[in-house]
């Protein structure tokens, strides 16, 4: 991840520390928390993506389609293979 991306990660998730702007609700927070405590107890590392929430973005026809579904999709692939080669 680039040194952009990283401060945008990092902005991005201080928004996410007030209660008030939860990404997600307490009890599908308490499954992640349980699905990834069960991950780590199998011997590996839980990775979640969460993608832009269309509640925020524009949730038209004209911006969801076929091509920008590819097109996020090669981009998420790109930065995951990004995220995997970074050293612990």
């Amino acid at each position: 991840m680039n040194a952009r991306d990283a401060d945008r990660l990092d902005a991005a998730l201080e928004k996410f520390t007030e209660p008030s702007k939860r990404w997600t609700d307490r009890t599908s927070e308490e499954v992640l928390r349980a699905f990834a405590a069960r991950v780590q107890g199998a011997g590996a590392q839980p990775i979640f993506i969460v993608p832009p929430n269309p509640q925020q973005n524009r949730t038209d026809f004209v911006h969801l389609n076929d091509v920008g579904a590819r097109e996020f999709t090669k981009l998420l692939a790109e930065r995951f293979v990004e995220f995997l080669a970074m050293p612990p």
